[in-house]
Parts: C-alpha cells; structure tokens; sequence
C-alpha cells in the first residue's frame, strides 16, 4: 500500500511539474482524456463483483483459514470486503471522486495482500494434509484464495491508471481556470 501511495504522489509531482513548464510557454498544457462515467461505473461494478467473489471465497475457504499456522485471515478479509463495499456504495451514491477512487484502490490492494499471505498459508496447510480424505481440500482452498486474489489486484491495477487520468484531468483543468483567471 505505501507503493501505490508513494507511485501516485511521484506521478502526481511529475505531472504538476511537467504541465507547468509547459504552460510557461504561454499555453496550458494537455492532460490524457478523463475516463467517462460509464468508464469507471463499469470499474466499479467489476470491483465490486471481485469483492463479492472474494468474500465468498474466504467463507467457503474458512476451515482450511483456520488450520492456518497464522490466523487472522478470515476477520481481515470480511472488514477489508465491508470497507470495500461501503466505498463502492458511496461512489455509486455521490459520484466518483478522487480521493473515493484512491480509497477503494487502497482497500483493493490490501485485499490483494491479504489474499496472497492467506493463499501461502492455505499451501501450507495443503501440504500437511491427508491428500486421501474428502474433507481436506485445502489445495483448492489455496487456488481459490489465489484467484480471489489475482483479481483483486487485476482491477485495482485498472482503476488505479483511470484514477491518474481522473486526477490528472481534474489538475489540468484547474490549471486552465487559473491560467484564465490571471488574464
């Protein structure tokens, strides 16, 4: 999580200090397109159908969760999908905006985390258990924990570079209204 926080703010002073040379020149400089709504309520609806995904996962995957040497889990998973889902509701309700859009990248990606440490303790669970019994299926447990996982991260990743664009159209355009305010 303190990558992505750290990446955005180095993308961000990279793009103020890029268009601000640019706009010495005498014109304001251009920013990417910003993504439409139907852009990022498409994002959103993914994201939230890969938190409804993951959640599922983690309670179909609770019993082999809790033979984990490490426990936790399970509870980190069911607070990050609530927090997830509050976020996703709040931007459906008032719209996207940019911190919302870093928030849920944030709660993305450390379910994303979550799931790739719960899915190394699911495989140690795999390899101690009776490969003989119906009842121990922590290997699929583990592919499971795995996929839920994946895409977690798949679409964090997607909404993390329509968040710049987001952000950066914002930025330009505030840009261009005091560039017009100083004439």
């Amino acid at each position: 999580m303190r990558k992505l926080v750290i990446g955005v703010l180095a993308l961000l002073c990279a793009l103020t200090i890029h268009p601000q040379s640019a706009g010495q020149q005498g014109r304001p400089a251009t920013a990417p397109a910003m993504p439409s709504e139907a852009e990022i309520g498409e994002l959103i609806s993914k994201a939230s159908e890969y938190v409804d995904t993951y959640k599922r996962t983690f309670t179909n995957t609770k019993a082999s969760l809790d033979k984990a040497p490490t426990p936790g889990f399970y509870d980190k998973a069911m607070e990050e999908c609530a927090a997830a889902s509050q976020i996703i509701s709040a931007i459906r309700k008032n719209g996207s905006t940019g911190v919302a859009l870093v928030s849920l990248i944030a709660i993305l990606e450390d379910m994303s985390l979550n799931g790739a440490r719960a899915s190394a303790a699911t495989m140690l669970v795999a390899m101690s258990e009776d490969k003989t019994k119906p009842s121990d299926h922590a290997m699929q447990d583990f592919q499971d924990i795995a996929a839920a996982e994946k895409n977690c991260y798949d679409i964090s990743e997607l909404l993390f570079h329509a968040t710049l664009r987001y952000i950066a159209a914002e930025e330009n355009a505030l840009r261009v209204l005091l560039h017009n305010q100083k004439k």
